[in-house]
């Protein structure tokens, strides 16, 4: 932070250095509206960010999931790595994860047995990813590597290096990444997401989860992300990036 003038200034400096957008009652001057989420000031570092939430039964097996991926790459890289996950679970192995996002109740949806249809059925395991959507907006991290739960890191102790020179170049310039799931161009693969929080991101967010509330909350997440990133070129200048193959997991 740049120390200039009074306090004001101090305040308007920062919020201009971290490109975040202003909660004040005008918002963020931009084309599109922005995103203000409670407590992105105290967003800090970079970070992976795993989910398991929802139903008993879902908590159990993406907890377990979750924790064995974490356990991956703990065992090739530092302790210091920031491991986060979003879950309803009362407690989470502290060795794995640093930072607990608890959901709040209200923001855990009805989700469907047959979100990839009737052939494709998982009983008791209700799907959603809106809840998912809206605490990677809540991330922790100013740097936030998104994840699902059954990756399994096969990077050899190169990801705490790979996270801090993320952090170092803002994201190499991009505002997200993600690996591609068509070849001749861009088409968003949810399970592996790089993002850094600032206004043409948190406007893309916001975007998304109201395109994913319109055509609802179980329908494929991808297709919103890709039509939400599309926009966000076009009104924002989003910089969409795709991420190194070392780092795209498996």
């Amino acid at each position: 932070m740049i120390v200039v003038g009074y306090g004001i200034w101090c305040v308007s400096f920062l919020f201009a250095e971290q490109d975040i957008p202003s909660s004040g009652s005008m918002g963020t001057p931009s084309t599109s509206p922005s995103w203000a989420v409670e407590g992105q000031e105290k967003k800090e570092g970079a970070g992976i960010l795993f989910f398991a939430y929802g139903s008993p039964a879902a908590v159990n097996q993406f907890l377990v999931e979750a924790s064995i991926a974490a356990r991956s790459f703990r065992n090739q890289n530092p302790r210091s790595l920031n491991i986060g996950i979003v879950t309803n679970n009362a407690t989470v192995d502290k060795s794995l994860f640093s930072h607990h996002i608890r959901p709040r109740e209200d923001l855990l949806f009805a989700g469907s047995d047959c979100p990839y249809g009737p052939k494709n059925c998982q009983k008791n395991v209700p799907r959603q990813w809106l809840t998912r959507l809206y605490y990677m907006a809540h991330s922790p991290f100013v740097i936030t590597w998104a994840l699902d739960s059954n990756v399994i890191n096969c990077a050899s102790k190169g990801v705490a290096s790979f996270l801090d020179a993320a952090l170092a170049s803002n994201l190499w310039g991009y505002d997200i990444a993600h690996p591609s799931q068509a070849a001749d161009y861009m088409y968003p693969h949810n399970w592996n997401i790089m993002y850094r929080w600032n206004v043409r991101v948190s406007s893309m967010m916001r975007d998304w989860l109201l395109l994913q509330l319109r055509r609802g909350i179980t329908t494929d997440d991808q297709a919103t992300l890709h039509a939400a990133e599309l926009r966000g070129r076009s009104t924002n200048g989003l910089r969409v990036g795709q991420v190194p193959n070392a780092f795209a997991a498996a």
